[in-house]
């Protein structure tokens, strides 16, 4: 090991001391073990969803939960994050989910997994009426 061999999980946020997996920028620059900069290959997946009309807070605060917890289990998620949208021309898309992950075909592992798909299909389609999504890799 080179003499930074915590270097990597400084700048993804790994520390022990971080409950919480944070993704790192793509453009940050890593050491490997051999101490030769290289930039992170992230892939992103961020979606859109306009909930049905007169959907409780409760299901809505069980769906976006049941998500959080999916980056706990679910092999190549650097981070799943779940919030309001809170832009200005959400155009109805209320809610937002941002993940990062470790490449695209992790991301294709991650949305075929039996835990995901009983999260989208048992908590997430009875809420949401309609759903876009953005994806992209790089800086």
């Amino acid at each position: 090991m080179g003499r930074f061999p915590r270097l990597r999980e400084l700048y993804c946020g790994l520390l022990p001391h971080d409950d919480r997996r944070k993704p790192a920028r793509a453009t940050e620059l890593v050491r490997d073990a051999d101490q030769h900069p290289r930039a992170l290959d992230l892939y992103h997946h961020n979606t859109l969803f306009r909930l049905k009309p007169g959907i409780t807070l409760e299901r809505i605060r069980r769906a976006r939960e049941e998500l959080s917890r999916l980056v706990e289990t679910l092999p190549g998620v650097v981070d799943f994050t779940v919030t309001d949208n809170l832009a200005e021309h959400s155009q109805g898309y209320t809610l937002a989910l941002f993940s990062t992950f470790e490449s695209a075909g992790a991301c294709q592992i991650c949305q075929r997994h039996p835990d995901y798909q009983r999260v989208w299909a048992e908590l997430l389609m009875p809420v949401v009426e309609d759903w876009i999504v953005a994806e992209g890799a790089g800086e």
